[in-house]
């Protein structure tokens, strides 16, 4: 099956819109000043984050029930909530960093922290960096069984999204009756 002139046209569309968010965040993620001191509002920021990530997920399984093309949408809507997901977490392991050099094994650049949560949702720990902290083992800890969950329940919803926007499609084809688009 070959795709027509608007699919093409619709697939690098989305691609360009995922590789621009993930880039934007990603940019605003390096330049952003992260200055602050890990205290109680630093830890509720961390959980604001990991609450808006989810709440972008839910807006973007929502669009991707209602999208034209909803496997397309729904690549948007991962790439963009995993995106988020990793730089909470990133941000979260670098202001960790600036508050003692005993929290990691070593002292973390932005790089080096992306590189980390990265390292930690692949669940393949090349061990040049470890948490040393009860801190940042707890944190840690916590995105790990975000991972998990981020794997198992956003990509289902998605999955489940896109499974109730192709239905929707396909109900609309057969109310419009024979030879109507």
């Amino acid at each position: 099956m070959t795709m027509g002139r608007s699919q093409r046209r619709a697939v690098v569309w989305t691609l360009l819109r995922i590789v621009f968010t993930t880039t934007a965040l990603t940019v605003v993620y390096f330049v952003m000043p992260l200055d602050a001191r890990i205290t109680a509002a630093t830890d509720a920021l961390l959980a604001l984050g990991l609450l808006f990530t989810v709440g972008v997920l839910v807006f973007q399984t929502q669009a991707v029930v209602r999208a034209a093309r909803p496997l397309l949408r729904a690549a948007e809507a991962l790439s963009t909530s995993f995106t988020l997901f990793v730089l909470v977490f990133a941000v979260t392991y670098y202001l960790l960093n600036k508050n003692g050099t005993d929290v990691f094994t070593q002292p973390i650049t932005r790089l080096d922290s992306l590189y980390f949560v990265v390292t930690v949702f692949g669940t393949v720990g090349f061990g040049d960096i470890a948490a040393r902290s009860e801190t940042a083992r707890a944190i840690v800890t916590i995105q790990i069984l975000g991972d998990i969950l981020f794997v198992g329940v956003a990509v289902r919803a998605v999955v489940e999204a896109v499974r109730r926007g192709l239905g929707g499609q396909k109900g609309d084809r057969d109310r419009s009756g024979p030879g109507r688009a």
